[in-house]
C-alpha cells in the first residue's frame, strides 16, 4: 500500500517551482473559472491543493475550505495554504480584491449593492434587500407592479393586500 511519503514524493515529482514559491501543478489542471490542478491518490481523486495539506500539514475538516495565500489556484505549496470557512475565503478574496464578482456594483434587476440596499449571506454573498422584498412581497399575493412600486414599509406595520 502507497504510504504519504510515497505520495509527497509523487507530488515533488509534478511540480514546476516558480520565483514567488508557488509549486505550479504541472499536470492536470481543470480549465477556468475552476482552474485547480487535479491528481489521483488513495484511491481517488484530489484537488492538488487539498492533497498537498494533507500530506504535509495534516488531517482535512471537511467543512472548511483550503485557502491559498498566494491566491494561484493550481499552486500545491503548503506554506500558502491554510483552512478557513467559505466565509473567510470569501473576504479574503474581497479584501484583496480578486473576488470574481467584486467588479459587479449592481444587482441583476439593476439594484445598487451599496448603502441599505446591501445584504451579506451566511456564506459571504452579497444579495439585493429590494430584490428580495419584491420576492416576499410576491410570495404574500402582491403583483409584480405593487410589490415593486410601493415604498418600504416601515417596521411593525403590515400592509393587506398591497394597501395601507
Amino acid at each position: 500500500m502507497k504510504d504519504e511519503a510515497y505520495y509527497r514524493e509523487f507530488v515533488k515529482a509534478r511540480i514546476k517551482i516558480d520565483e514567488n514559491g508557488c509549486w505550479l501543478w504541472q499536470k492536470f489542471v481543470a480549465p477556468p473559472p475552476n482552474s485547480y490542478g487535479q491528481g489521483h491518490a488513495f484511491g481517488r481523486r484530489w484537488r492538488i491543493h487539498r492533497l498537498a495539506y494533507f500530506l504535509w500539514k495534516g488531517p482535512l475538516d471537511q467543512t472548511l475550505d483550503i485557502c491559498h495565500s498566494c491566491d494561484v489556484k493550481h499552486c500545491c505549496n503548503p506554506d500558502h495554504l491554510w483552512q478557513g470557512t467559505p466565509k473567510s475565503n470569501m473576504q479574503d478574496a474581497a479584501a484583496k480584491k480578486i473576488w470574481s464578482r467584486q467588479h459587479k456594483t449592481h444587482c441583476p434587476a439593476g439594484h445598487p449593492y451599496e448603502g441599505d440596499n446591501l445584504r451579506y449571506t451566511k456564506t459571504g454573498k452579497r444579495t439585493c434587500r429590494t430584490c428580495q422584498r419584491i420576492r416576499c412581497r410576491m410570495r404574500g399575493g402582491w403583483t409584480l407592479e405593487q410589490a415593486s412600486t410601493l415604498p418600504v414599509t416601515p417596521h411593525g406595520l403590515r400592509p393587506v393586500g398591497g394597501k395601507f
